[in-house]
């Protein structure tokens, strides 16, 4: 038996229990890496506190076919996961295209988002749940979706667990690999909804007014940037034992 870690208090402990939600939105036009901070935002406030989601990662899916994932046309946000990689997904702290924007190639170290990854997202131990569920109309209660990936119904856990596995190989590691809970996502059974969600859409880029403005104008509510069709949007929650130091 090897003891992992010793936990004390939630803040201030060195290894903590880390719940992380995602939302994963399913857009019809992509936008900038603003527009799909300024979703999640909207998206926070329609739902309750227990399933407010902490990053978002767009995706395409038009309902009939297998979905492609949205890479932001421009810009970063430290709570914008570029779903063109999914090797590198943070439980905790800014995300990776974010890091990559610091790093230095010409430091001696942490010259890579990778090595800034290990103090700024922490060191993930271990993953000790994945669940996921999709979402009805503007939001409201879907149903849980069941991983069909291969010929067997397998624990999602398990999946992301084993390609923790393989990255720790090459030592600590504080990005997850998602690739097959996104696969699964994506499959044309599970998000069968066709989106109409615009990240161009003015209401989500210059237009948008952020809640409790200083000249105190309405701030911009969900039903401005258009319906959220049932069965293109999912949440990604994950529970990971992570060492923050």
């Amino acid at each position: 038996m090897t003891v992992i870690a010793g936990m004390d208090l939630g803040y201030g402990s060195q290894v903590q229990l880390v719940k992380t939600n995602y939302l994963i939105a399913g857009v019809h036009v992509n936008g900038t890496a603003q527009a799909m901070a300024n979703l999640l935002q909207l998206y926070n406030r329609t739902v309750d506190s227990a399933i407010k989601a902490d990053y978002i990662a767009c995706v395409n899916d038009n309902g009939s076919s297998v979905g492609t994932a949205q890479s932001p046309s421009s810009g970063t946000d430290p709570t914008v996961i570029d779903t063109g990689t999914l090797t590198n997904w943070p439980v905790m702290g800014p995300s990776a295209s974010v890091l990559s924007t610091h790093a230095d190639a010409t430091a001696t170290h942490n010259a890579t988002a990778t090595e800034i990854g290990t103090s700024a997202n922490g060191h993930i131990l271990s993953v000790l749940s994945v669940s996921m569920m999709d979402f009805g109309t503007d939001f409201a209660a879907g149903a849980h979706i069941v991983t069909t990936l291969g010929s067997e119904r397998r624990s999602l856990a398990e999946l992301v667990n084993g390609r923790l596995l393989v990255a720790q190989v090459g030592g600590n590691t504080s990005h997850l690999n998602v690739t097959d809970v996104i696969a699964d996502i994506l499959e044309a059974a599970t998000l069968g909804g066709t989106s109409t969600l615009s990240l161009a859409s003015a209401n989500l880029g210059a237009s948008f007014v952020q809640k409790g403005n200083a000249a105190g104008t309405t701030e911009t509510v969900l039903s401005d940037v258009g319906d959220v069709v049932a069965d293109t949007c999912a949440l990604l929650s994950v529970v990971s034992l992570v060492r923050n130091s």
